[in-house]
């Protein structure tokens, strides 16, 4: 049911592919050691950002949990994520 003044759109083609969506839905999943382990270019990253920035490594941690989370939205072009 479309909200007061609004509309109801269908969606019957995505944007997104079902490789992106799998691999989404296995992050999902897993533990932030796990990803860690997956992904040890992101966590060089962030360590390199560590040290060079003012806010020093929990600074950092706290700012790339905040687009991990904004990331993590599941969803295409009509997803509205």
């Amino acid at each position: 049911m479309a909200p007061s003044g609004g509309i109801l759109v269908r969606t019957t083609h995505s944007v997104i592919s079902v490789g992106t969506e799998k691999m989404k839905v296995e992050q999902a999943k897993m533990n932030l050691l796990q990803k860690a382990r997956a992904r040890p270019d992101q966590v060089r990253k962030v360590l390199d950002t560590a040290r060079t920035w003012a806010g020093g490594a929990p600074g950092e941690v706290r700012n790339r949990w905040k687009r991990r989370r904004r990331w993590l939205q599941s969803g295409g072009s009509g997803g509205g994520g």
